[in-house]
């Protein structure tokens, strides 16, 4: 976001990604026999990875690296959850089942396609000139604020912990 904040004079889309179910995306790595999945005395054979588990948290962020990585771009080196594509100019990242870029309207329409073709998108939303005005990304607000740049605001849930106001919802 602040990548696109510092070049809003340029093209300042920001595009965010949501996915439908995405831990069912992953295959699981190796075979797990599940005790307390069924009644009694039952086991279950995995084959996908089951939501709530570490390692599924790992195996989606993968299968979700694979895609993207099809559609040109390639991982940063310092941080595993980031992708860039020299040839589009465009940055993405994963954050859990969510996807934030920045890059020009045609870049976004590449990885639109990209991310469509090989996982199960919920939801695609775009902020920025001749765009939309607000998105959700990890429980934030992003918003284009026209002839200035973009405004994050943070989670609710951590400004009232901070304010001792308790993890709950305000």
């Amino acid at each position: 976001v602040s990548r696109a904040a510092s070049r809003a004079d340029r093209r300042g889309l920001v595009g965010s990604h949501d996915f439908a179910c995405a831990f069912v995306h992953a295959e699981k790595d190796h075979a797990v026999l599940s005790d307390g999945l069924g009644p009694p005395g039952t086991v279950a054979l995995l084959l996908r990875a089951m939501n709530g588990t570490r390692r599924a948290s790992f195996l989606w962020a993968e299968k979700a690296a694979e895609v993207v990585q099809l559609g040109g771009f390639r991982r940063l080196k310092g941080c595993a959850q980031a992708f860039y594509n020299d040839k589009m100019d465009c940055l993405t990242c994963i954050h859990g089942d969510d996807f934030v870029a920045e890059g020009s309207s045609e870049a976004l329409d590449h990885l639109d396609r990209t991310l469509s073709a090989g996982l199960d998108v919920k939801e695609k939303l775009r902020i920025g000139p001749r765009a939309g005005t607000q998105l959700r990304f990890s429980s934030r607000t992003v918003s284009h604020v026209p002839d200035a740049a973009l405004a994050l605001a943070p989670n609710h849930w951590h400004v009232a912990e901070a304010l001792g106001l308790g993890a709950g919802y305000p």
